[in-house]
């Protein structure tokens, strides 16, 4: 199967993506630090992450596209469109479930003070990387099927 330069493109910021999220959730939950964000290990898996996204798309922008870049036509902006509004649908319903499990919390935080469940900001920032990731994700999923299906 034969890619274009956008089609490999696509791909590589999606496995890098892919792989730098699982790396750094794995290693946030062996850390045991969704609540926390201080602390040498969890400041090595941010250093560990920021290297290995560098090295990973340096490597794979290299090993697969040797194409030279095409200019863009209609449908390569349609599809990038495309991609676009899926990442923003996915982001703004993340963010409308974020916000609203915060309100919940609070609001259960005035009617149960010894609530179990406590949102910190170190685990909200943590989901909004989550989200961030899924985000990401849909865009680039969707840019690949509409490239394959023929938008």
């Amino acid at each position: 199967m034969e890619y274009s330069y956008r089609e490999k493109t696509i791909w590589i910021d999606l496995l890098v993506t892919t792989f730098v999220s699982i790396y750094y959730f794995t290693h946030v939950y062996i850390l045991n630090s969704w609540n926390e964000l201080g602390g040498t290990d969890m400041g090595r898996v941010i250093s560990n992450v920021i290297i290995i996204s560098i090295i990973a798309s340096i490597v794979l922008h290299f090993s697969f596209n040797n194409n030279k870049e095409e200019k863009k036509d209609e449908r390569d902006l349609i599809i990038e469109a495309k991609g676009n509004a899926y990442g923003y649908y996915t982001l703004y319903t993340a963010s409308v479930l974020i916000i609203g499990h915060i309100m919940f919390n609070e609001g259960v935080g005035y009617i149960f003070p010894d609530r179990i469940f406590q949102v910190t900001g170190p685990f909200i920032m943590h989901i909004i990387l989550v989200a961030l990731f899924f985000s990401s994700f849909a865009k680039s999923i969707t840019q690949i099927f509409s490239y394959r299906r023929g938008y």
